[in-house]
């Protein structure tokens, strides 16, 4: 009896302590011949964070992003850049992908110098059992003889490499290169081309109100201190930006904010969550909102109290959608890879990282 729970006991101890972790970095083209992937980009940061979790997955994302083909980025480094290291919260990357502007003037992009950064310039784990994939998105031309340099440094570190070639027009530009360039990476290029084609699928779920609940999520932040106003300044300009310029994106943020994980994790700048592990009598009062400076520590934990339960009964409004939402994504995803577009890039990428590193 005593050997049998010893070894269930191990075996449980084995399946928690074993690694699910893959690293993603995607490598994006953001000169003005792939503006339209930025939308798409951005999704695809929460979607896949969601698809993941919908299928019960015990696989832990970390991402990272480089970005090439501005000039911004700089001539000494090739237009190439290290916008977020890997680990970076999904919220930042997702509001520098918001931010991010609309370009018209051409710039000189070298993927191959791309995919040196991705390879050189980001912290990779060192641990064996981590997946690690670069998701290389563009268009332009590609350098073959340096390129199959920098995936043979990219192999040695047991990184996968998956080129994704953005179709922005018909003729298809240098996509013999991208051809070329899946082909020493050892996979099949995927092509994804501007998912103009509209599409209707019926939705089952109750997205008018996931819309609606954005503010009432963002009413229950009470900031504190300069960190608090900078933290909250972003979200809601993130917020309100998605609102008004891509309805399906901001569904796929604000879902994400109320996933499990994303719960007391603002404890750094908000009130609510700091309160839910620390005394709020220790708190710098300096550092709270003008409106509650003359709250007493009883006051002001009622008031953060009830703020709190607000919080609690938004997110679980939220989340009472998903099962339904989630059957609902996961249908219009399967069925868009049969049609034109096969339902844009967010769709693509999640596909892809489900099928390979699920």
């Amino acid at each position: 009896m005593f050997k049998t729970f010893f070894l269930l006991f191990f075996l449980l101890e084995s399946l928690t302590s074993f690694s699910q972790k893959t690293e993603v970095v995607f490598c994006a083209d953001f000169s003005g011949s792939t503006n339209g992937m930025v939308k798409e980009l951005q999704k695809t940061i929460w979607a896949t964070v969601n698809q993941f979790q919908a299928v019960n997955s015990n696989r832990e994302l970390s991402f990272g992003l480089v970005g090439y083909g501005r000039k911004s980025f700089d001539k000494e480094n090739y237009y190439s850049k290290v916008i977020h290291s890997l680990g970076t919260p999904v919220n930042d990357i997702g509001y520098s992908l918001v931010k991010l502007q609309v370009v018209v003037n051409g710039c000189d992009a070298y993927p191959q110098k791309a995919l040196n950064y991705c390879v050189r310039s980001i912290t990779w784990s060192e641990a064996e059992d981590v997946k690690r994939v670069i998701v290389l998105i563009g268009n332009g031309g590609v350098a073959r003889e340096e390129l199959k340099k920098e995936l043979k440094r990219a192999k040695k570190l047991n990184i996968f490499v998956q080129p994704i070639f953005y179709k922005a027009n018909r003729s298809g530009g240098s996509i013999e290169d991208w051809k070329f360039f899946a082909k020493e990476a050892g996979t099949t290029l995927i092509i994804s081309e501007a998912f103009n084609f509209k599409i209707e699928f019926k939705k089952y779920y109750d997205s008018s109100f996931i819309m609606d609940a954005g503010e009432k999520y963002l009413s229950t932040f009470v900031p504190y201190g300069i960190k608090g106003n900078r933290e909250f300044s972003k979200m809601k300009k993130m917020f309100s930006k998605l609102k008004e310029t891509a309805v399906d994106n901001f569904e796929e943020m604000l879902v994400f904010q109320s996933s499990k994980n994303m719960q007391a994790v603002y404890g750094s700048w908000d009130l609510i969550d700091f309160s839910k592990s620390n005394d709020i009598a220790n708190l710098n009062r300096k550092e709270i909102p003008l409106f509650l400076k003359s709250f007493s520590s009883e006051e002001l934990n009622k008031y953060l109290l009830i703020k709190r339960d607000e919080r609690v009964v938004i997110v679980e409004k939220i989340r009472l959608e998903l099962v339904k939402r989630n059957e609902f994504i996961t249908r219009r995803r399967l069925k868009s890879k049969n049609f034109q577009g096969k339902g844009g890039l967010s769709n693509i990428i999640v596909e892809f990282l489900l099928d390979k590193f699920n």
